[in-house]
């Protein structure tokens, strides 16, 4: 009886949570012309690891103890929360149109230099 009201919530805060942020940030850096390709690819991508986290969590589990695993999610939710930090840009403010413009000005200004 509990098991299926705790996934209920479970679901519910991962709605309000991380999932709505994911999916704005996905839309938001791939240009207009690829944009769902782009998207359908990465959130592909998305399912498929995190049905591989949920796959293998039971071993990583029985190896390394619940220490273990707090430990492995803290020390990769760290390094890409600084992967996150450097490489993606700051668009605060900006429609998805000055967005694509900025970028596509990086890359004639990256392509001019290069000549």
């Amino acid at each position: 009886f509990l098991p299926f009201p705790l996934i209920i919530i479970m679901f519910i805060a991962h709605s309000f949570g991380i999932n709505p942020i994911l999916h704005l940030i996905s839309s938001e850096v791939f240009p207009t012309s690829i944009r769902s390709l782009g998207y359908g690819v990465t959130l592909c991508l998305s399912t498929s690891a995190n049905a591989l986290q949920s796959f293998l969590f039971p071993y990583v589990l029985s190896w390394v103890d619940t220490a273990g695993c707090f430990f492995w999610f803290s020390i990769s939710s760290f390094i890409l929360a600084v992967y996150a930090f450097i490489i993606l840009p700051d668009n605060r403010g900006l429609s998805l149109t000055n967005i694509e413009r900025g970028m596509n000005q990086e890359k004639k200004t990256s392509l001019m230099q290069k000549q």
